[in-house]
């Protein structure tokens, strides 16, 4: 109704152009132009003139409905062919392998929308070998029977899919004393040790279906956690941003040295797998690099999924590494927010293969 009376708050003559007939896509679509000064609708004279401008208003409306209808139609159908196609040209796409219409069909009109949107990449990469990116951290259990296909044939699970994570060591028998996993027990000497996670914030979508809000309000919360870990003596260091106006920018020449010192991640926007999925879209923004005083300790921000958390050190204990990643999580739950987490299949990552 708001078209109506703005047109009879500007109406003080009866003085209007033609009405122009358009047609698009088989439907005729009004258009009404040039209602010119102002007069309420309680000083019209003509009832049905306002009846006429909200009936007109409200046929718009239906045929927009019905534009964007026959738009999402068509961009399912064709999203469908692709599939089809992925199926026999590269049967091994788990995307496309476990993908079958009985399910599709089960799904109501929004799932069916959310659900492609999952298996997009795979359906528009057809040589992709799992192709499958989770949009929303509860994806997992939405669409459990097509995700739990995926996750057990790529994971070789055959029984009960039940992840557990448990930092403690005391609930584990025939450890050393001190509990310290000592490398040099096995007979070897120093050792470079690592261990990298995925973490997906909970209250956010997951990378493919962030906004450019979404990813600059992530990212700043996670200054938060990094600036409570650069006043930390056993992280130090500093957070490397590549989202413009940010107060940890940097430049171009700075972002490429620490590519090429395998600190930082590429430029995602040339990746066709990440693009399709939604992953890469609004780079650089939300996009940026923890690293510790002594580098040992990385956090990548807006990559695949929202963190990449990487603990590496030389040495001959194990505890070391994992002692050191379970203390930066626990700061970042703390400051940030909680981790995204399945009940079946623990920490939520965008793609089912971590």
């Amino acid at each position: 109704m708001n078209f109506a009376r703005s047109a009879f708050r500007r109406f003080s003559t009866v003085k209007m152009t033609p009405v122009h007939s358009v047609m698009a896509t088989g439907v005729t679509c009004v258009s009404l132009f040039a209602i010119s000064s102002s007069m309420s609708k309680s000083e019209l004279t003509s009832p049905s003139l306002y009846d006429l401008l909200v009936r007109a208003e409200n046929r718009i409306k239906n045929v927009e409905d019905e534009l964007q209808f026959l738009s999402n139609q068509y961009s399912t159908f064709k999203l469908l062919d692709l599939v089809f196609k992925a199926k026999e040209s590269n049967p091994s796409n788990l995307s496309v392998k476990h993908f079958t219409l009985e399910y599709f069909e089960s799904l109501s009109p929004q799932l069916k929308e959310r659900f492609l949107k999952v298996i997009k990449s795979g359906a528009e990469n057809a040589d992709s070998g799992v192709g499958v990116y989770a949009m929303y951290p509860d994806d997992y259990e939405v669409f459990k029977p097509f995700m739990d296909k995926v996750i057990r044939e790529y994971h070789k699970i055959s029984g009960e899919v039940n992840h557990v994570t448990n930092w403690d060591l005391s609930s584990l028998p025939n450890l050393p004393a001190g509990q310290k996993l000592d490398l040099t027990a096995l007979g070897l000497g120093t050792t470079s040790m690592r261990v990298r996670v995925g973490r997906n914030l909970a209250q956010f979508p997951l990378p493919g279906a962030m906004t450019l809000q979404d990813r600059v309000s992530l990212e700043s919360q996670m200054v938060g956690a990094f600036e409570k870990l650069m006043s930390d003596s056993n992280y130090g260091g500093t957070y490397y941003s590549l989202t413009p106006g940010s107060r940890y920018h940097i430049s171009q020449q700075q972002y490429e040295k620490l590519v090429d010192d395998h600190v930082m991640f590429k430029n995602m926007a040339d990746d066709p797998y990440l693009a399709s999925a939604g992953i890469s879209s609004n780079w650089p923004h939300g996009r940026g690099c923890y690293v510790s005083e002594d580098r040992g300790f990385i956090v990548w921000v807006g990559e695949e999924d929202h963190l990449r958390i990487m603990c590496m050190k030389k040495g001959t204990y194990l505890n070391d590494v994992f002692d050191r990643l379970r203390t930066a999580c626990g700061v970042v739950e703390d400051v940030a927010g909680k981790f995204a987490h399945s009940p079946s299949y623990g920490y939520v990552t965008s793609c089912p293969t971590n």
